[in-house]
Order: structure tokens, then C-alpha cells, then sequence
């Protein structure tokens, strides 16, 4: 068969098989994009065979520099809008943090004070040294005897070698631990007589022989003025809060004897507060009729965060 036969009879077997495409005696393809980027051409021969040729094209160096300098554009654009929100957010959670500080540790102090012996608070240091005594309970003592009961303890006011123990009318929450002080009709902070606790001529130590009902001193002592509505108080440790900006402390210091001059060592306690920038104690005293006022003010700062809180609390005054 010669060679123009062969074709002619290769073009007829091939527009049999392919009768509803268009094709070409010698090659009939197809031109179909695979993905992105790559183009395949399929080629059917005469003789039935199927082939795919591929062409692959990337990107150009000025199309990625192009990509580049939009993601850029575009990511500098976004900070703009980003930076501020997310500055305001970090500077409101560190005042946050100060202003919980400052609260927490100012209301603290404020608990502390309205359960102090009443006329004990005293400030020092310029303003930056708390002290006052912590009173745990207190009660009413006898003032006479009832009827012609024997049993009857009286605190005695008038014995020159004084009294070494007396009656709780009503009982007292628990028995007063050995070591404890009574303080009897407290009028001054001040360690100088009469009816001074820090000078110690109202205030004696309970000794263990103590009960609800019954107060036993450790030694006879005269209380120098019987109190109107015949009140007593129970007295454990002295608490002082001593403030150093110098350092960014706030300290709490207690568990100490009572001592007539008042602590002003910043460095002694447990730390209550850093970051301290400024702190003010002022402490009106009030009168018999009128409680004192206690006005308290912490500055702290954090960075370029500062805040100042300010509390005040009304202090029982009546002895």
C-alpha cells in the first residue's frame, strides 16, 4: 500500500472514531488549562493514541515585587488603625491593676482602724507612719455589787494598791489570752498621763487564769479614771503602716511591745504595697461627742501610669 493510501486510510478509521469532534487527518488536539499556570494540549494521532504536552509558567520578579510593595501599603495602613485601640488597652489594664492595688491595701487599713483602742491612733513621719493598738474584745466591767452577793468582783477605782481582777457583765466572746493587755477609759495617743495607753498608766496584762466572766491581772494596779459607761478593752499587739516613696513601699509592722515613741523604721514589716510614689495620713481626732476622721491618700505609678486613690474612715473615739 503505498504511502498516500496508508493516510487516506488512517484519516477514515480516525473520522470514525471521532466523527462528532473536528479533526485533522494528521493530528486533531485539544487545548485545555489543567490549574493555574500550566496549559495542557492533548493530541490524538491517527492511530488512536491520546498525548498531553504541559507548559509551566511562574511568576515574574516584577510581579512579586509588586505583591510586596502592596502587602506593605496595605499593613501599614492597618497598624494605624490597630496601634491606638491596642495602646489604650494595655494603659487601662495597668491602671487597672494600681488602682485594685491601692484600693485593696487602703481598705485594709480602714478594717484594721475601726476595730483599734479607741484614742490610740497616732501618725508620725510627716504624714507616712500609722500606729494604733489592736483591740480584739471588750466588754463592761462591775461597777458595784448586786444586792448582797458576796461573789461579786468589783473593779475597784479607789484602793491605793489597787485591783487584780473584776467581772464582765454579759460575758466576753472567748477567754482572753494570758498576755493580752486591759485598757481602761483611753483619752490620748500621747505617752504621757493620765489615761494613757502608750504611757501604761490604764493598761494592764491579763494572766491566764482569765475567763469570759471573770478578768484575772497578772499584778494589782490602779486604773487612774473609772469610764462612764464603765467600758473595757482588750488589747493585743500595737500596728503601725509606715510608708517610704523613697523605696516604693507601703509595710504593715505589728506583733511588737508598746513602746511610748511611735515606730517610724519604714524598712521593718511585711510589704503591703511597692510601687509607692506618695502616701498621706491625716487624722482628726474628733471629740467626746464626735468619732474621728481618718483621711488616707496612696499614690502609685506603673511606667507612665499614675493614679491616687483617696479613703476616709470614721474612727469609734469613745473610751
Amino acid at each position: 500500500m503505498s504511502r498516500s493510501d496508508r493516510r487516506q486510510d488512517c484519516a477514515e478509521r480516525a473520522h470514525a472514531r471521532h466523527s462528532s469532534e473536528s479533526w485533522n487527518p494528521l493530528r486533531t488536539a485539544k487545548w485545555t488549562p489543567a490549574f493555574a499556570g500550566v496549559t495542557t494540549c492533548f493530541e490524538t494521532t491517527c492511530s488512536g493514541t491520546v498525548r498531553s504536552i504541559s507548559r509551566q509558567r511562574g511568576f515574574t520578579l516584577i510581579e512579586m515585587i509588586v505583591v510586596i510593595v502592596i502587602t506593605g501599603i496595605l499593613a501599614g495602613v492597618l497598624s494605624r488603625f490597630l496601634s491606638e485601640p491596642v495602646r489604650g488597652y494595655l494603659q487601662v489594664a495597668s491602671r487597672g491593676v494600681l488602682v485594685d492595688q491601692a484600693d485593696i491595701s487602703l481598705r485594709r487599713i480602714a478594717t484594721e482602724v475601726q476595730r483599734a483602742l479607741p484614742n490610740s491612733l497616732r501618725v508620725a513621719c510627716g504624714g507616712q507612719c500609722l500606729e494604733f493598738l489592736s483591740s480584739v474584745d471588750g466588754g463592761m466591767y462591775r461597777a458595784q455589787v448586786s444586792g448582797s452577793n458576796p461573789a461579786d468582783d468589783v473593779l475597784d477605782f479607789i484602793n491605793p494598791v489597787g485591783d487584780s481582777s473584776f467581772d464582765v457583765l454579759g460575758g466576753l466572746r472567748g477567754a482572753p489570752a494570758a498576755g493580752n493587755q486591759v485598757v481602761v477609759y483611753n483619752l490620748s495617743a500621747a505617752p504621757a498621763p493620765p489615761n494613757s495607753a502608750y504611757f501604761g498608766d490604764n493598761r494592764a496584762t491579763v494572766a491566764a487564769a482569765s475567763n469570759i466572766n471573770r478578768v484575772v491581772l497578772t499584778a494589782p494596779i490602779r486604773f487612774p479614771q473609772p469610764s462612764a459607761k464603765q467600758r473595757f478593752y482588750l488589747v493585743d499587739t500595737p500596728v503601725s503602716y509606715l510608708c517610704n516613696p523613697g523605696a516604693g513601699s507601703l509595710r504593715r509592722n505589728a506583733n511588737y511591745p508598746i513602746n511610748a515613741a511611735q515606730p517610724t523604721n519604714t524598712a521593718q514589716g511585711v510589704l503591703l504595697s511597692d510601687r509607692v510614689t506618695a502616701c498621706n495620713f491625716v487624722f482628726n481626732a474628733g471629740s467626746a461627742t464626735r468619732g474621728g476622721l481618718l483621711t488616707m491618700s496612696l499614690s502609685l505609678a506603673d511606667g507612665d501610669e499614675r493614679i491616687t486613690v483617696l479613703h476616709q474612715v470614721h474612727v469609734f473615739n469613745a473610751p
